[in-house]
């Protein structure tokens, strides 16, 4: 996963994506029965929108990543939240074993993923987060609502055509579609884990056009993310569509 994600990229998502919010957390770690001497391990951790503020909640955080310059921006925001209980570790979901086998199992509390396991093999995430995580223990896996580019809005259908006119049809739900979260029940109940539950949170942000395009931008791989004139600015078209944005949308 890593290089897609690295220089300019690594500063928009600390610049664009949001913190998960604070209720989410709250009600997970409720749901989990996660308590402040828990510690916790954040796989695909990216900049912290979830490393941080579980940080500021538990004793401590484990933040996996396998890109160095997404590392680099979660320690900034660590130290400018004065959080000493964060660790940045690089490293990606199949060196769960090997973390296990180095620390001991049953060490943790709570396992994160959040808009990452797309990138995985969930099953055998699951599989090595039951040994990682101490009797009781939970994984919590996170993901945004739909994209911006499929919602029914009409710059929302502007964005998704200008999009399929570079990368052909944007239809994934990012996880969110009935399918992948009936297979990641069966995935997780076959790893051992019960009580799983779909649990959902709605709420309203404000969305503008740096926001749209800045989505967009982290979204595609520097090597094919389109450009103009050799430039890393989106063109002419994608800035005339963002300014139709509503000025506020939802997520989680």
């Amino acid at each position: 996963m890593g290089g897609a994600f690295a220089s300019s990229t690594a500063g928009a998502y600390r610049r664009v994506r949001r913190d998960v919010p604070a209720p989410v957390l709250d009600r997970l770690m409720t749901h989990l029965g996660v308590v402040p001497a828990d510690r916790a391990v954040d796989l695909g951790a990216g900049t912290g929108q979830v490393a941080v503020p579980l940080a500021a909640r538990l004793a401590g955080v484990l933040a996996l990543d396998p890109e160095p310059d997404m590392l680099v921006q979660l320690r900034r925001r660590a130290e400018d939240d004065h959080l000493t209980n964060v660790v940045c570790a690089l490293a990606v979901d199949v060196d769960l074993p090997a973390l296990t086998r180095a620390i001991g199992s049953a060490g943790f509390g709570l396992l994160t993923v959040a808009n990452a396991l797309h990138w995985m093999n969930a099953g055998a995430v699951f599989t090595a987060a039951r040994r990682l995580l101490r009797p009781g223990g939970g994984i919590a896996v996170i993901t945004h609502g739909r994209p911006l580019w499929l919602g029914e809005r009409d710059w929302a259908r502007a964005l998704r055509g200008y999009l399929e006119d570079w990368f052909g049809p944007a239809r994934a739900g990012c996880g969110t579609d009935e399918e992948t979260l009936l297979e990641r029940r069966r995935l997780l109940e076959a790893s051992g884990f019960v009580d799983v539950a779909v649990l959902e949170h709605h709420f309203s942000v404000p969305v503008d056009a740096d926001f749209v395009i800045g989505t967009c931008t982290r979204r595609c791989r520097r090597a094919s993310c389109p450009t103009t004139a050799g430039t890393s600015s989106p063109p002419a078209s994608a800035r005339r569509s963002a300014p139709m944005a509503p000025s506020e949308g939802t997520g989680w």
